[in-house]
């Protein structure tokens, strides 16, 4: 939720939609759909406040038609781990390039329209007014999160993106065994069977650039295969483009 959101996973309530299967090319497409907790309880407070029980939390689309096929209400979800990170990094970009054409975060024109209407239905009593400032205060906060957000993606790729850039340049004989991308830096250690190749494989990477080895190379005798170090700086936006 914090990779692709300007929210923590317990700040939030949320709920998703598939929106296409191509079996294909092993491909999904997945709606996201967000909303801060705080202004959803504080509805729903309100709501119980006056005798009224809610048993559904949805949205309303740009023509602000009711999508109550959707419930944020919480739900359990459960995840689990991958069986190597080969197979976890081919699934993030699966699911990165569905959530690219998805909703990731709550959109700021549509945060402007929640909040006008929480102050329509806020206004018909003096004590539900007083929320009014509070509530558009959070909303206000919400709006710089979801700023920052934006900029930061713009102004660096995303770590989605370098994971599948990285999972399709190298080969089939080498695994991974620790990724890390910290700070524009990208460092990987794992294994394989020429492990001097990698250097001119990654660098023909348009996201990456001076890769070099960090420690020497040693042969694993065991699995006779190379063990590697070796680190590369993300590029410039502009080499990006």
């Amino acid at each position: 939720m914090e990779r692709f959101t300007a929210f923590k996973v317990d700040e939030v309530y949320y709920s998703h939609r598939l929106i296409e299967a191509n079996e294909a090319e092993k491909r999904i497409a997945v709606k996201l759909i967000v909303v801060p907790r705080a202004i959803a309880d504080r509805m729903m407070q309100w709501a119980r406040e006056r005798g009224l029980t809610p048993n559904i939390v949805t949205f309303a689309g740009d023509d602000m038609v009711v999508d109550r096929t959707i419930n944020l209400l919480p739900t359990a979800i459960e995840s689990k781990s991958g069986h190597g990170i080969r197979r976890l990094l081919a699934m993030l970009s699966l699911v990165a390039l569905g959530l690219g054409a998805a909703a990731i975060f709550l959109e700021l024109r549509q945060q402007t329209r929640l909040l006008a209407a929480y102050e329509a239905n806020l206004a018909e009593s003096r004590a539900a007014s007083l929320h009014t400032e509070d509530l558009r205060k959070q909303v206000f906060r919400l709006l710089d999160r979801s700023r920052y957000v934006a900029h930061r993606k713009q102004e660096k790729p995303l770590l989605i993106k370098v994971l599948d850039e990285t999972t399709q340049r190298l080969p089939d004989d080498t695994w991974v065994s620790q990724f890390r991308l910290e700070k524009g830096q990208l460092t990987l250690s794992g294994y394989s069977a020429a492990a001097s190749n990698l250097i001119e494989v990654l660098e023909a990477s348009p996201l990456l650039t001076q890769v070099r080895f960090v420690s020497p190379v040693t042969l694993d005798p065991k699995q006779g295969v190379e063990r590697f170090n070796l680190s590369a700086q993300i590029a410039a936006k502009e080499t990006r483009q």
